[in-house]
């Protein structure tokens, strides 16, 4: 097996306390959680560690896997799907209303989202950080710095907004994060971001909550308290869909606010964690049950979503191969295992085809697609069909 480089985070990243617990380890866990077109001999796989602080209650992963590991390219998250170009409308009109001239975005991925901004407000200064960026000739408008932002990040003019779209809950250490970003905003400049909601997915056992690259469960109760800590004034907070995001405005503030955590906070998060397992540990049970000896099964998503129930047990015995819409992880292979992703059009023509759907958010769209366009007969195998608890 090829080495693994990873960090002890032995500290909580909230109060920077040394009491960390370990609760439950999913073994050998592959650390990229895209497809790729080499063979599996190259695949790395680590333990992912849940442990909670006894201080402030985060669960966090430690030790993490390096971040050149982690992303070693990027796996197409968040590009593709009615569901992300209604995210990112919403998101471009809320931005909006800050009327930015100029805007530094941090980790902006495929640059959809100022593709999405400047086609319905026209173009402004846009300069995104992100290493694997979408290429600067699709962008028009838009300068590309390809790195991961950090305290060397070399921003040669002065911007009135710092946006991020779904990155700080990628983020390992959230309080440098936001001291650095508080060194780019200067008077009444803001900082607006959308975030995964991720206390409602993750009482929705969505399997994509935690992993090496959400090391850390970062629910918008832990958002508000770093905030608070590192003296940002919260302007505006606005839900997208109920399982979704969360978009925030903030500001600067020189005053230091007084911020706390619930005392119950380590006992309530500790018994969700163990829920947590307890129900996809019972999920892939019922999904293997219901597979067994079965033809025409398929697994949707060469993303997280396969992974996780692979690794907690899910029989791959049966299973013909991965399906997936978006065409850049097609005929490709889903890291760490040897399924092969495929597009959900070749279930035409199938009869009652089997497919198991544990994509969280997106489970209405894609299954509502495959129903009305592809093949009506297919059956569907998710959360749905049972209380795990």
């Amino acid at each position: 097996m090829i080495e693994t480089p990873v960090n002890h985070r032995n500290l909580d990243v909230i109060l920077n306390s040394d009491d960390l617990e370990l609760i439950y380890t999913i073994k050998q866990f592959p650390i990229f959680m895209g497809c790729v077109d080499d063979d599996s001999v190259h695949d790395k796989f680590f333990d992912m560690n849940f442990c909670i602080s006894k201080s402030s209650g985060i669960i966090q992963l430690n030790p993490i896997v390096s971040l050149e590991e982690v992303y070693r390219n990027s796996h197409g998250s968040g590009k593709i799907g009615k569901l992300w170009i209604e995210h990112n409308c919403e998101f471009s009109k809320f931005i909006k209303k800050y009327n930015p001239k100029s805007v530094l975005e941090i980790g902006g991925g495929s640059g959809n989202l100022s593709k999405s901004y400047h086609e319905k407000y026209g173009l402004i200064d846009w300069t995104i950080v992100e290493p694997n960026s979408a290429d600067s000739s699709n962008l028009e408008g838009v300068h590309i710095i390809r790195e991961f932002f950090n305290e060397n990040s070399i921003i040669d003019h002065n911007v009135d907004a710092v946006l991020h779209s779904h990155v700080i809950e990628h983020i390992l250490y959230p309080n440098d994060f936001l001291r650095l970003i508080r060194t780019y905003l200067h008077s009444d400049k803001k900082m607006i971001f959308s975030v995964p909601n991720l206390k409602e997915m993750f009482s929705r056992y969505y399997t994509n909550c935690i992993n090496f690259e959400h090391t850390i469960l970062l629910t918008d109760d832990y958002i508000d308290f770093l905030l608070m800590k590192n003296n940002f004034k919260i302007i505006e907070k606005v839900f997208f869909k109920q399982d979704h995001s969360i978009f925030y405005a903030v500001e600067a503030n020189h005053l230091l606010e007084e911020c706390f955590l619930i005392p119950e906070i380590y006992q309530i998060n500790k018994e969700a964690l163990l829920n947590y397992i307890k129900y996809i540990e019972n999920l892939v049970l019922t999904i293997n049950e219901n597979i067994k000896n079965q033809q025409d099964v398929y697994l949707f998503g060469g993303h997280i979503f396969s992974q996780f129930l692979i690794y907690m047990g899910l029989d791959i015995t049966n299973i013909k191969c991965i399906l997936d819409n978006d065409e850049t992880k097609q005929d490709k292979r889903l890291y760490g295992t040897n399924l092969i992703v495929s597009s959900p059009k070749i279930l035409k023509g199938v009869k009652n085809p089997k497919i198991i759907l544990c994509v969280a958010t997106y489970k209405k769209e894609i299954e509502s697609d495959i129903l009305t366009n592809i093949n009506k007969d297919a059956i569907f195998i998710h959360e749905d069909c049972g209380n795990f608890i």
